[in-house]
């Protein structure tokens, strides 16, 4: 266990020391987390992206996340209170999953459980398991239900009150979990029945079990309830029930097969070079009754349904073997293996894709699932190779010898088991981005770090209107502001309508705002407008490189005017092909020169071969994009001006 848990703390521990910074929507969820017991309170949890498929604005059910996080917070501030607070939370999942293996199988059943945890926190990468976004969040509290579900399969009902607290944690949440409680939830009421009926001691204490479950979930979804029944407007909830029966577009059974297939089955499963990979963004295809969702670079339908077939077809013959000993435990697990199978298939089969079309944050459970399915299907297969070697060592003659090799099997599964854990869990501690969420753009933190700090000047300020038009999509920095100004006690309000279910309906334009705050990048960040006070500034370049840049920017644009750039033969055949992106009129200086060195077009074109350059000339273009996109996206300028300018 203590293997396990060492990549979640040496995470937390090292992000705190540098003092954790809000990028991107982080800061939205930061705002909302110290809003907890104030007069902003959360009654609900972030607004959700599934609103701009389905047609109208609603948030993910609940707040628990903000609640669990707002008690370290508020008394450590964000800088170190969101890693530990996110390591509590990471922590105490692998802690609850082991501690439910233990009451099953003994020490024997956490060696595994812990190494699924080891490979999970190793998948993730470091500053996964501390970040608060909530599909990276939710992924060992995963873990968590399904150990519970295992243990409830196996017999253990007191565990139901817990699988109702966690279960409740993940729907809250974020919605990609709703269909797969909804199915577990279902077996679960199998498994209770099933042992009630078959052990009579066990039905003496379903009512208690009942009634602590019954309150569990009143009192965890008593804020939704809230805001459903006296909440402006149409209650969440209702919200959330209307726009399930909307047309959207589903990922349906093949794509989901092949999904499935590519993370849970095939090499390289769940791992952390995978992350990104195997399920790969994807856009739609066309518009409208002939938009479609074409994947490619994932695993084909005919090679990915017999994979999950024969998948399924070992893990039966394990679970006839377990059955046929009598390994209650060893039954349970297989069972939940194919279990997972069944409910992945029917949750990709009902799951809408996104507004933007496939994204692998919407199943992040997958990972998670399969590494407990792999751990879970190798263990128990070592368990069944064991009895059979027991059960044949008391025919075989002599016995001893036979019977030696079921013991040390069962020797070095577990000596392997806790290895490979010690294994996954030390390359899980090194600092590792994903290039998922937030931390994909983690070049920023030292931007946003540097814009908070001189955001202080703003503190006593008179409430302000946020402005968020004229924002690119998923840029870093309007969460952080607002999260600074909640930090600072500045009063806000906002007027888009989706912005109000973020950020709460007490912020809400009302009138009481006489100036606008907004945000500006790159050049845009670097001019002043008329009538406006720039309160603070960050440039994306230092005075030198700055100066490079423009060098580079008049010495590019000078030779396209005079002509000197001319294409190479690949580049002739790319402007043949259509792929070039460049007009005759452009490459001949004709047509807005500066433009096009300003854009990168030529950067490009240049990196791709087109261009008849020498090396240095295209490694002068290529650090001229460097610099570019330092500039653009690094650069960023906060702005207030009356309402009226």
């Amino acid at each position: 266990m203590v293997a396990a848990l060492t990549p979640i703390f040496v995470a937390a521990l090292r992000t705190a020391m540098h003092r954790w910074v809000p990028t991107s929507d982080n800061g939205l969820l930061l705002l909302r987390t110290a809003d907890v017991a104030t007069s902003n309170h959360p009654w609900l949890g972030t607004w959700t992206s599934a609103s701009l498929t389905a047609g109208t604005n609603f948030n993910n059910p609940g707040p628990l996340l903000f609640d669990l996080l707002a008690g370290p917070v508020k008394l450590f501030g964000y800088g170190i209170g969101m890693p530990l607070g996110l390591a509590l939370v990471n922590g105490a999942s692998v802690i609850g999953a082991a501690l439910v293996a233990r009451r099953q199988g003994g020490s024997r059943a956490v060696v595994p459980m812990m190494l699924a945890a080891a490979c999970i926190a190793w998948a993730m990468g470091s500053e996964l398991l501390v970040d608060p976004w909530q599909p990276h969040v939710l992924m060992l509290p995963f873990l968590f239900i399904l150990a519970l579900l295992w243990g409830i399969a196996c017999g253990d009902l007191v565990l139901v009150p817990w699988f109702a607290a966690v279960a409740s944690l993940l729907v809250q949440t974020h919605l990609s979990y709703s269909f797969l409680i909804l199915f577990f939830t279902l077996a679960l009421v199998a498994a209770v029945v099933f042992h009630a009926r078959r052990t009579p001691s066990k039905r003496a204490g379903l009512v208690r079990i009942g009634v602590t479950t019954a309150i569990v979930f009143l009192v965890l979804w008593m804020q939704s309830f809230i805001e459903q029944l006296f909440g402006d407007g149409q209650g969440n909830l209702s919200r959330l029930v209307s726009s399930s029966s909307s047309s959207q577009t589903k990922i349906g059974l093949k794509l989901g097969t092949r999904l499935i297939a590519g993370v849970m089955v095939l090499p390289p499963w769940f791992a952390r070079w995978a992350f990104v990979d195997a399920v790969p963004s994807t856009p739609y295809t066309g518009t409208g009754p002939s938009q479609q969702l074409i994947v490619s670079g994932v695993v084909s339908f005919r090679v990915a349904a017999p994979a999950l077939l024969v998948f399924v077809g070992l893990t039966t013959f394990l679970l006839w073997r377990a059955i046929v000993a009598r390994q209650r435990v060893v039954v349970a697990a297989l069972a939940m293996v194919e279990g997972l199978v069944v409910c992945a298939v029917a949750a990709m089969i009902v799951m809408p894709a996104g507004i933007l079309g496939l994204s692998a944050h919407q199943m992040r459970w997958l990972w998670t699932m399969s590494a407990f399915n792999i751990v879970a299907l190798v263990s128990s297969a070592v368990v069944v190779l064991r009895l059979e070697l027991a059960a044949r060592a008391e025919c075989a003659s002599p016995r001893v010898a036979s019977a030696r090799w079921s013991t040390h099997i069962g020797t070095a599964s577990m000596v392997g088991g806790v290895a490979a854990t010690i294994v996954f869990a030390a390359m899980a501690c090194p600092t590792f981005y994903q290039l998922a969420g937030p931390t994909a753009d983690h070049g920023s933190r030292d931007t946003v770090a540097a814009m908070i700090r001189q955001m202080s000047v703003l503190r006593g300020h008179a409430p302000l209107l946020f402005d968020d038009t004229g924002l690119r999509f998923a840029e870093s920095y309007s969460g952080a502001v607002l999260a600074e100004l909640g930090q600072l006690d500045v009063p806000f309000e906002v007027a888009n309508p989706i912005m109000v279910r973020q950020v709460g309906d007490g912020r809400k334009v009302s009138g009481r705002a006489h100036e606008r705050l907004y945000i500006r990048e790159g050049d845009d960040a670097a001019t002043i407008p008329p009538g406006a006070d720039r309160v603070v500034f960050v440039p994306g370049l230092s005075a030198s490189d700055l100066a490079e840049r423009d060098a580079l920017v008049e010495a590019w644009t000078g030779r396209l005017t005079e002509g000197t750039v001319t294409l190479s033969d690949a580049g002739k055949e790319a402007r043949a092909s259509g792929e070039l992106g460049l007009s005759q009129a452009q490459i001949d200086g004709v047509d807005n020169p500066r433009a096009v060195v300003d854009f990168g077009l030529l950067s490009v074109a240049a990196t791709q071969g087109w261009l008849d350059l020498t090396q240095q000339e295209v490694d002068d273009l290529v650090r001229l994009q460097q610099l570019q996109v330092q500039w653009r996206f690094r650069t960023v300028g906060l702005f207030i001006e009356p309402l009226n300018v």
